[in-house]
């Protein structure tokens, strides 16, 4: 199972939880699909260290 078909299957549970995506995939179509599911915010790893806590911060934010 990948983390679009964890998103899926939480979701139906869980509507209200934020998810942000870590991931090595930088393909649009991954990223677009992680939008459709509900993402919160989408970190690539290489650039994690630099965005992680800024996409933390915005998705707090959101929900506020």
């Amino acid at each position: 199972m990948n983390g679009i078909e964890a998103v899926r299957i939480i979701r139906g549970t869980l509507p209200a939880i934020k998810f942000i995506f870590l991931t090595m995939h930088g393909a649009r179509g991954y990223r677009r699909e992680a939008q459709n599911v509900g993402a919160a915010g989408y970190v690539l790893k290489s650039l994690a260290r630099e965005e992680l806590s800024q996409v933390i911060h915005r998705a707090i934010e959101c929900s506020a």
